[in-house]
């Protein structure tokens, strides 16, 4: 930001102390003013969301920085365990594993026979 937003910043930081009297805008100086005034608010406002943006993104890119490792270790483990229950299930269909961590089961779903699915499927062009 160059000196003359800065200055302009300053005075309104100033005049924020005397906003207990009302200022009007009373000819074209004082509207002048109050466009100035408004202007670098505006500016700062723009900077403050730009500088906001920049720093999110460099939080993201630490978080997904991180846990790509963890991501990582979360598929190696649940391959793990997946693997282990698959050797289990071959040999009892009934098997559940169980542990206070997590648990492991297959849920049958029934096999539904829609009879013929381009019928049932179908949907009018113009409903």
């Amino acid at each position: 930001m160059n000196a003359l937003l800065e200055y302009e910043l300053e005075e309104i930081e100033d005049d924020e102390q005397e906003r207990d009297t009302k200022f009007r805008v009373t000819d074209l100086n004082s509207a002048n003013w109050v466009f100035r005034k408004l202007n670098v608010i505006q500016r700062k406002v723009e900077e403050n969301k730009r500088l906001a943006a920049e720093e999110k993104q460099r939080i993201d890119d630490w978080l997904n920085k991180q846990n790509r490792k963890a991501e990582s270790d979360i598929a190696y483990f649940n391959m793990l365990i997946l693997d282990y229950f698959g050797e289990q299930y071959a040999q009892d269909p009934k098997f559940r594993l169980s542990t206070p961590y997590g648990k492991v089961s297959v849920t049958r779903r029934p096999d539904w026979n829609y009879g013929d699915a381009d019928i049932v499927f179908r949907a009018p062009l113009n409903a």
